[in-house]
């Protein structure tokens, strides 16, 4: 597909095989490898040998398929139940979509409405917490954002943290709606 060589793949190995074993991978045009560990041996003290032959071990075995397949049933199991439980918990106004990968799940709040930090600060009183959209973005978009992760929970976890969070979101939104509701013709503000 990379006609020109100009495509640069890099990829790990933490959330498939071994949390924080810190071994990536760059595939790199041909011409530029030498250089590219050059660099890499410049830039870092030491990858771990024992880790990398220990992996390098693991991957010549032929089971790292068959691990990454278990892992990937795995999200998926979680990813569905965690979707579910949106579905069930969370406002209608709620956007989302279903991500064909990864551990991560992006919501959209609508807008106008509470932001996603308001919700934060109402969510920890549930003893649930997630990331805010916005801290992804160096502008300071995606207020009314947040970023939810199913990786390391089991399906009942994960849909007893999503009622809490709609719990929180709902009595977020129940504030919101208090704080706007029309005053009657007769009440005169001073």
């Amino acid at each position: 597909l990379d006609t020109a060589g100009i495509v640069f793949q890099a990829g790990g190995f933490s959330k498939t095989l071994v949390p924080g074993i810190r071994i990536g991978y760059l595939v790199a045009p041909s011409q530029l490898q030498e250089r590219l560990v050059a660099t890499k041996q410049t830039t870092d003290i030491l990858t771990s040998p024992l880790n990398q032959r220990a992996l390098h071990a693991y991957l010549e075995s032929g089971h790292f398929p068959i691990h990454l397949e278990t892992v990937r049933n795995g999200y998926r199991t979680r990813r569905d139940a965690m979707l579910a439980a949106m579905a069930q918990h969370f406002p209608a106004e709620a956007r989302w979509r279903c991500p064909a990968g990864g551990i991560y799940l992006w919501v959209e709040m609508p807008q106008p409405g509470p932001t996603a930090t308001e919700l934060y600060l109402t969510a920890i009183n549930y003893n649930v917490a997630f990331s805010i959209g916005s801290v992804f973005s160096a502008g300071g978009f995606f207020a009314h954002a947040m970023r939810l992760n199913f990786a390391g929970c089991p399906p009942d976890v994960i849909e007893e943290g999503i009622r809490r969070l709609g719990k929180a979101w709902k009595e977020l939104l129940a504030r919101s709606n208090a704080m706007i509701e029309p005053r009657p013709a007769s009440m005169h503000i001073l």
